[in-house]
């Protein structure tokens, strides 16, 4: 699962080791968010799943490979991320397809619906309206009953952006110890000009709006920084 700020083919190439780092430090738990979600999704199949921002698809493989009759849908802005999902689905019994779209403008076609859809870490590059166009569309491609699990980094309750990012990027400066000082201006840069996280009543309420039934905080990681939720059509 990718981050939609880091999107085109020659910024994915520039940026494909600083993200590999962040995965296998486990700096944003995905370990812990993976498994999570596979509680989430024990016993659910058939399941016909999108996972919107894809990336190389290492942590959803996980969570889905094993589980009879998935077939997966990955859509992300960059071409070489889908090739390396490729690769990573080849290994596993999930049946995969994979679109190269910006997800707002692929949730907004008109297409097939889904039982899942996931959202890992791209959220948050969106500004507030379209937020709301996010959840809108998600709730039209979900099939009855269907679900959406949203992870992503969120605000504190009462922060401004300012303080959050500066909380958020002193934390990475404490705790990202594998990272190089050239990678972490790299990642200030792209925190400072392409995040806008919300507060977690913030999505909840937008999810409400769009319609769907039931919306839930699920858990949340890293001293709140980063959370899962649930909306349910």
């Amino acid at each position: 699962m990718s981050e939609v700020g880091i999107s085109s083919d020659a910024i994915f190439t520039e940026q494909w080791a600083i993200y590999r780092k962040v995965i296998d430090c486990d700096y944003m738990s995905h370990v812990e968010i993976a498994g999570r979600l596979a509680t989430e999704v024990a016993g659910c199949s058939p399941l016909r799943v999108l996972d919107l921002g894809c990336g190389d698809m290492e942590v959803t493989s996980k969570v889905f490979d094993g589980i009879p009759e998935v077939s997966l849908t990955g859509v992300d802005s960059s071409g070489m991320a889908l090739s390396k999902a490729e690769d990573m689905i080849a290994k596993t019994s999930i049946r995969g397809m994979f679109i190269e779209s910006d997800l707002l403008a692929y949730l907004k076609n008109e297409g097939p619906s889904f039982d899942l859809i996931l959202a890992g870490f791209s959220l948050h590059h969106l500004q507030a309206g379209e937020k709301q166009e996010f959840f809108n569309a998600c709730s039209k491609r979900l099939a009855e009953s269907g679900r959406l699990l949203l992870f992503d980094c969120v605000r504190p309750p009462g922060l401004p952006r300012s303080v959050t990012l500066q909380r958020y990027l002193d934390w990475i400066e404490s705790e990202w110890t594998e990272m190089s000082l050239r990678e972490k201006e790299q990642i200030r840069h792209h925190i400072m000009t392409s995040d806008f996280p919300e507060e977690n009543t913030h999505l909840l309420e937008m999810g409400k709006t769009a319609g769907f039934q039931t919306q839930e905080f699920l858990e949340e990681w890293d001293s709140g920084v980063h959370s899962l939720l649930s909306f349910t059509r």
